[in-house]
């Protein structure tokens, strides 16, 4: 949820994305220079880096709700420093918007920021229904069909706890490492529904001439 005078930045998304992998990775809350150091890896979706964009993005996503700031131990060498765990929030829009970058591309840069937690709000309605839909599947066919999938496929679990995470449903002691996991899995599947356009068109192209006017009337930034 964007809060009232919180600055909200389109490094903010990449400062969440990376603060989720390394948390996934390390287990552990997670210090601004990793997150910078991700950063400066991201050239897919970043043209340039800054060891000045983690620090605004994590600000922002502290504010926003995104992220979650722990001091560092009083006895610890980094003594007064903050550390960084992300929030299911931040995992959820995090995914939506590189989502969105891998379908769209620099069309996603040429959006209005003020409105663009707009966007990513609607967007999470469709991709949360479409990911329900999907698991309510699942679900049916183990039940009235017995068909269950091996007992080393996680699909259904991890689809469960994606579909909670967009539809804004607390998931409580969830494993570090499974953020990682979700990110990429709302990452893939918003890419999957962008990449999807009418015959004839590119994603960008139908997400300028149908898409983007009917949020705009939605996000009021017409």
């Amino acid at each position: 949820m964007i809060v009232e005078n919180c600055r909200l930045s389109k490094h903010t998304y990449l400062a969440v994305a990376c603060l989720v992998e390394e948390y996934a990775k390390v287990g552990r809350p997670v210090r601004q220079a990793d997150v910078a150091s991700c950063m400066k890896n991201m050239k897919k979706y970043l043209s340039k880096s800054h060891p000045e964009f983690a620090r605004r993005g994590l600000y922002s996503a502290e504010c926003l709700g995104y992220a979650k700031a722990i001091p560092s131990k009083p006895r610890s060498r980094r003594s007064g420093r903050l550390l960084y765990v992300p929030t299911s929030e931040g995992v959820v829009d995090a995914g939506i918007y590189l989502g969105l970058k891998d379908a769209l591309g620099d069309v996603v840069n040429k959006l209005p920021t003020n409105a663009l937690s707009c966007y990513i709000r609607l967007i999470r309605i469709v991709v949360g229904v479409n990911i329900w839909s999907f698991t309510f599947t699942l679900q049916w066919l183990n039940t009235t069909h017995g068909v269950k999938p091996p007992p080393e496929d996680p699909t259904i679990f991890f689809s469960f706890v994606e579909s909670k995470m967009l539809f804004g449903i607390e998931v409580r002691d969830l494993k570090p490492m499974y953020y990682g996991v979700i990110l990429g899995a709302i990452k893939a599947h918003t890419a999957s529904i962008f990449k999807q356009p009418p015959p004839g068109l590119k994603p960008s192209t139908e997400f300028l001439i149908f898409l983007k006017p009917f949020m705009d009337k939605i996000c009021n930034t017409t």
